[in-house]
């Protein structure tokens, strides 16, 4: 943010939501995101989806002759790419 003296001396500690500062409601919003990731066991749902979408594509990259070749980056799947 970019503003002169007095505007910046306006706003006090607390006064003002932005995500940083330690803002309570942010802070929230963060546990809530974590603890979904947690209960719905998103991380592990990600690495079943992962291996099984690294199979599909791999599956097309034997069954034709304009995908030549699947790679994927970390073992999760994060991105896969298909070259042809």
């Amino acid at each position: 943010m970019s503003c002169n003296v007095q505007v910046m001396l306006t706003i006090g500690r607390g006064q003002h939501g932005s995500t940083y500062g330690g803002n309570p409601v942010a802070a929230r919003v963060a546990k809530a995101a974590l603890e979904v990731l947690v209960e719905e066991q998103l991380v592990q749902n990600s690495d079943k989806l992962g291996k099984l979408l690294r199979q599909q594509l791999r599956g097309l990259q034997q069954d034709s002759e304009r995908v030549t070749a699947v790679r994927t980056v970390l073992s999760y799947c994060l991105f896969a790419y298909v070259s042809r």
